[in-house]
C-alpha cells in the first residue's frame, strides 16, 4: 500500500511533520478477514510509540482493502488487472489455503531503480493519477548509486508475530483481564461471553455488523469445558477450545456460519473431546 500514490504525500516520511515518522520504530499490523470462510478484505494499521495510526481516506477510494477498493485504484490508476486476473481476494484466500512464506529481504534494482516504488517510472506523466509514487528523484534509486552511496545499508526487523486477530498487535500485552479492559481503552464485556470489546459480547456483535470481530484483545475470563453445562452451555465436541461452539471444530461443525460461538473460551489445557 502507498498512500502517496493515493495523494496522502504527509503520511510516510521522515521527521515529525509526517503521520508516520519513517526514523522511528513502527509495529505494522496486517489482518485479514473471512467471516464466512473466504477471504473478503485485509485491514493494516501501524503502531508507533504507544499510538495506533490507521491508514488515511483516499480520494476516488477508501479503505480498507476490499475487491471494491482495488477495483476502483487500478481503474484510477489504468493499472493492469493482475489481482482481478488472480481471483481477487478469493484468490488470495485459496493461495493461503495452499501455504505461503514470509519473505523479508533488502535490495536494489537493476531494472527500473525502484522509481515503482517513490518516484515518477520514466515516461510516465507526473500529474496523472497515481503516476507520482513518492519524492525521491529517480535517478538516486540506480545500483550503482545505491551501493557507493549506502555500503552497509541495513534494516532490523523483530518481533514477528502470528494469530488471531486482534493478539498481535504493538507492544501491549494480548491478554488482560476483563476488569482491566476499561483501563486499556476497551470497552467492558456486558453479556459475559468471554471477550472484551465484543460490542458488548453475546455472539460478538449486540446488534452491531457481524462481520467486524472483536476490537479488544481476549478475556481470560474462563472456564473448563468440564463446566459448560453447570454454567448452562453446551460442552464443546471437538476439542477446538471454545465450548458452546455448535460443537466446536471450526466454530460451526456444520452450524450456520455466520454465528460466533456463545459461551466463553475454554481454559487451555483443558478442553476435554
Amino acid at each position: 500500500m502507498n498512500p502517496y500514490r493515493l495523494g496522502q504525500t504527509k503520511f510516510f516520511g521522515p521527521g515529525s511533520s509526517f503521520t508516520l515518522d519513517s526514523t522511528k520504530k513502527v509495529t505494522v499490523v496486517t489482518e485479514f478477514h473471512a467471516p464466512h470462510g473466504e477471504l473478503e478484505e485485509v485491514k493494516q494499521y501501524y503502531e508507533q510509540e504507544g499510538k495506533r495510526i490507521d491508514l488515511p481516506s483516499f480520494h476516488g477510494v477508501s479503505a480498507p482493502f476490499t475487491n471494491d477498493f482495488c477495483d476502483k485504484e487500478k481503474a484510477l490508476f489504468n493499472d493492469p488487472l493482475e489481482f482481478q486476473k488472480k481471483g481477487k481476494m478469493k484468490g488470495i484466500g485459496e493461495a493461503f489455503k495452499r501455504g505461503m512464506t514470509l519473505v523479508i529481504s533488502l535490495w536494489d534494482d537493476i531494472a527500473v531503480g525502484m522509481t515503482w516504488l517513490d518516484s515518477v517510472m520514466e515516461g510516465d506523466d507526473p500529474s496523472l493519477p497515481g503516476n507520482s509514487r513518492g519524492p525521491c528523484d529517480p535517478t538516486v534509486g540506480k545500483p550503482e548509486k545505491v551501493r557507493e552511496a549506502h555500503p552497509k545499508a541495513h534494516y532490523e526487523v523483530s518481533n514477528i508475530k502470528w494469530g488471531d486477530i486482534g493478539t498481535t498487535g504493538g507492544e501491549s500485552p494480548s491478554h488482560f483481564s476483563c476488569d482491566e479492559c476499561a483501563a486499556h481503552g476497551f470497552g467492558e464485556d456486558q453479556c459475559d461471553c468471554g471477550y472484551c470489546s465484543s460490542f458488548g459480547g453475546c455472539g460478538w456483535t449486540c446488534g452491531q455488523d457481524a462481520s467486524q470481530p472483536p476490537k479488544g484483545p481476549q478475556c481470560e475470563k474462563t472456564i473448563k469445558c468440564s463446566e459448560c453445562e453447570a454454567h448452562g452451555y453446551e460442552a464443546d465436541q471437538c476439542g477446538c477450545g471454545y465450548c458452546g461452539s455448535f460443537g466446536g471444530c471450526g466454530w460451526t461443525c456444520g452450524h450456520d456460519a455466520s454465528h460466533a460461538p456463545t459461551g466463553p473460551k475454554c481454559s487451555v489445557g483443558s478442553v476435554e473431546v
